[in-house]
Formats: C-alpha cells, structure tokens, sequence
C-alpha cells in the first residue's frame, strides 16, 4: 500500500457484496501509524480510500521520503491520503516543528499552530511536494517543492506572507551544498533577517557549511523606525552561515 512497507497491522475488516473496510494499526516504514482504507468490490461504484496518519521525527520522515533539512526540524503529524491518479495528498500539522527560512530572516517556533497540504509524488530518487501550501498565525506561502536524500532541492513559493504586509515569491535552487535564492515582490519586512545576521548568530546553525547567494528585487523593504527603501535591487552572499559578500 502506497509502495510502503506494512508490517506488525492489527486491524478489523468489515465486508459485504460492495465493499471491503480495514482499520487499525499498523507499523508502516518501521513507524506506527493508523489505517482507515475501503476497498470495492467487483463492479461496485464505491470509491477507493486508503489512508495513513502518524506521528514522524526525522528518522521516520527521511523513511518516507520527507526529508525537508534545514528547513523543518521536529515532531509533525502527518495525515496522507492515496488519489486515484496514484500520488499522495498529506495534510501535516506543524505544530510541534520549528522552521527555519534563515535566508529571509524567518522563523517559527515549537508550539506555533500551522499545517500545510501537499500532493506527493516521487520519481528517480526524487520527491516531489505539489500545490504546497502551508498556513499559520500570521503567516502563509504557496508553491511546490522538491527534495532528495540530501534534503531540500528546489523550491518556488508565490504570494509569501511572513510578516504583517509582506507579499514576495521566492525561488531556491540546491547545487550540491550550495543554494540560490532568488526573492522579488511589492513588500517585505527586512527587520528580523537585519537583526539575525548583525546582532545575533547568523545562520550557521541551519547553513552549516553551505554556501548561499540570495538575490533580491523588492519594491519596498521595511527596516527598524519606519524606515523603508524602495524599488530595492540587491545580493548578497554568505558561507559557514555568516556574510561573505
């Protein structure tokens, strides 16, 4: 079931002329999950489901192909649901996860509700996240992903809202440990990004030893005071998580 490995299930089948229902438990790519699936039978018009719910931490998201370093790290619960076409729809709650978008200044942390939806496919070692879109508390994004074992590989975000009046699209590209990001739109709050790299740590911690050029083309970026630049056109460059450019 959804290409993955099923083992130790504990479950109730219900039967009759028109369909098969099974519920239970079961561990799925060495993680516990819930199943719920029904299964028609014959020519009856009753729709397929087949669908998963888990609790995942890193070791048993890398399992099933999610592994998003170093952009979420932490306990997320994972609901997914097999389509007809064959692919994966997953809604996550986000909750007990931090992420981390460290090139843009952003952040939220543990315990800050937030779910995102996704349709997932994979192909030749790669994962695809289609119609990626993910909500919470002050801040939203729409886009896909795609990712290896190395982690993130590519992403393309539209209508970003991180702040309050933000509103850019972002795009990232991985090159073996060396990413680009590309960022333009009408708004954006600059002040957390300008705090983290000149009063605090950086983004080392998330960059590790990766190098990264980010290029910007904003029409209005905010600062500290009210302060705010326009029609805003800049790169800059960073490695081991500090500026290097």
């Amino acid at each position: 079931i959804f290409e993955r490995s099923i083992k130790e299930a504990n479950v109730q089948v219900q039967a009759d002329p028109q369909q098969v229902r099974v519920n239970g438990t079961a561990t799925v790519d060495g993680t516990k999950t819930t199943l719920a699936m029904v299964e028609p039978i014959g020519g009856s018009d009753v729709t397929r489901e087949r669908a998963i719910s888990a609790q995942l931490d890193e070791a048993a998201r890398k399992k099933m192909g999610l592994v998003l370093d170093p952009v979420l790290t932490g306990l997320i619960k994972v609901e997914l649901k097999q389509m007809q076409d064959g692919g994966e729809k997953q809604t996550i709650d986000l909750k007990d996860a931090t992420l981390n978008l460290p090139w843009v200044g952003w952040s939220k942390g543990k315990g800050i509700p937030a779910k995102a939806t996704f349709a997932m496919r994979s192909a030749k070692g790669v994962t695809y996240l289609d119609d990626f879109y993910i909500e919470g508390e002050g801040f939203s994004a729409v886009g896909k992903l795609t990712l290896d074992k190395g982690g993130l590989l590519s992403a393309d975000f539209v209508n970003i809202s991180l702040n309050q009046d933000d509103s850019f699209s972002l795009k990232l590209a991985r090159k073996g440990r060396n990413y680009k990001v590309d960022a333009s739109g009408l708004r954006y709050d600059a002040r957390a990004l300008l705090n983290r790299l000149f009063h605090e740590k950086g983004f080392g911690d998330e960059q590790g030893t990766s190098a990264i050029t980010v290029t910007a083309n904003i029409a209005e970026v905010g600062g500290y005071n009210g302060k705010v630049l326009r029609n805003v056109e800049m790169v800059y460059g960073a490695k081991g998580g500090w500026l290097d450019q």
